[in-house]
């Protein structure tokens, strides 16, 4: 019987634990089905590279790469639905939006000291979902770049999907600013909203947006403001963009992953 084990990201050592890697490894060698899959799924081909290094895999044949989707309660709203999020969730009218945890605090701190250290950018909100200890996590940056009350935190597990692709929408850019393979959905779902991405410039973010996103130096502040004041300035810049990410999502659907992942189990099926 074939068996195909699908991952969507992978964790960091963090925090003094064992080595999350090291255990990960430990649980697919230790299970039979699992160390003897036919296959496993990922969503990039840089986390791919990352996987097979990672877990020390003989061939690279087992590592299938099938492009995760984007829901489709991701996706344009009207004002009105847009102005309901808002008011719900204490956002201001003209703010960027970033997602994370907080144990990604140095890529985090990065757009912020963006947004700080330019007079261009400073006027913008910042609107950071991500898990409840990300404020304590990130109250000294906000600090240092004298953000304080132009930072709104919002606890991803309180607000549904809805009001989450209202405020994408809304918003004057989506930050992406993470370095490492891992998955990252934000992306996909600014591009559905029709919302300009600018991220790090990493080989799994330009597999993730292609040419829909603006890509910076991930460690550059002066590089995120620049490209966030060239989006604010320049409305055909923001247009080509939003057409390029419209164009983009279209062939990034769940549909699309169940496509790729019954193709793969068919291949399988064939193998004696």
């Amino acid at each position: 019987m074939c068996v195909v084990y699908a991952l969507e990201g992978l964790p960091r050592r963090s925090r003094g634990l064992a080595g999350l890697w090291a255990s990960l490894r430990r649980h697919l060698l230790a299970y039979p089905r699992l160390s003897a899959a036919d296959a496993l799924v990922c969503p990039t081909h840089a986390l791919s590279v990352r996987l097979i290094a990672r877990l020390g895999l003989r061939t690279r044949r087992r590592v299938r790469v099938i492009p995760n989707g984007v829901g489709p309660v991701f996706r344009r709203h009207t004002e009105e639905e847009i102005l309901v999020a808002r008011r719900a969730w204490l956002v201001p009218r003209r703010y960027v939006i970033m997602a994370g945890r907080s144990d990604f605090v140095d890529e985090l701190a990065v757009p912020l000291r963006a947004l700080g250290g330019n007079e261009e950018t400073s006027s913008a909100t910042c609107v950071v979902v991500g898990d409840a200890r990300l404020p304590d996590a990130l109250r000294q940056t906000v600090r240092a770049c004298h953000l304080e009350g132009m930072v709104r935190f919002i606890d991803a597990a309180a607000i549904t999907s809805e009001a989450l692709s209202a405020l994408y929408d809304g918003a004057v850019a989506t930050f992406e600013p993470a370095r490492g393979s891992d998955y990252r959905p934000s992306i996909l779902r600014s591009l559905a909203c029709g919302t300009p991405v600018i991220c790090a410039a990493t080989p799994a973010n330009r597999e993730l947006g292609g040419n829909a996103t603006l890509r910076v130096h991930p460690t550059d502040p002066a590089e995120w403001a620049r490209a966030f004041v060239s989006l604010t300035l320049s409305a055909p810049l923001r247009e080509r963009l939003a057409a390029a990410g419209a164009a983009w999502v279209a062939e990034r659907t769940w549909g699309a992953a169940a496509r790729g992942t019954f193709a793969l189990a068919q291949e399988l099926a064939r193998r004696p």
